[in-house]
């Protein structure tokens, strides 16, 4: 019964950790899209800039 037990935790203990690693996932993912918008963002000032 203990080894059930056991098993049984090691998998939460695995689930839990393979959420973390998705939500680091996302979050950098996230962080990776806000950077290219505001590079994008930039050079687009600078088309407008030469086109004055």
């Amino acid at each position: 019964m203990a080894r059930t037990q056991d098993a049984a935790a090691e998998e939460r203990r695995l689930a839990a950790e393979e959420r973390r690693v998705a939500a680091e996932e996302r979050k950098v993912a996230l962080e990776e899209r806000k950077a290219e918008e505001s590079s994008s963002e930039d050079e687009d000032e600078d088309e407008d800039e030469d086109e004055e």
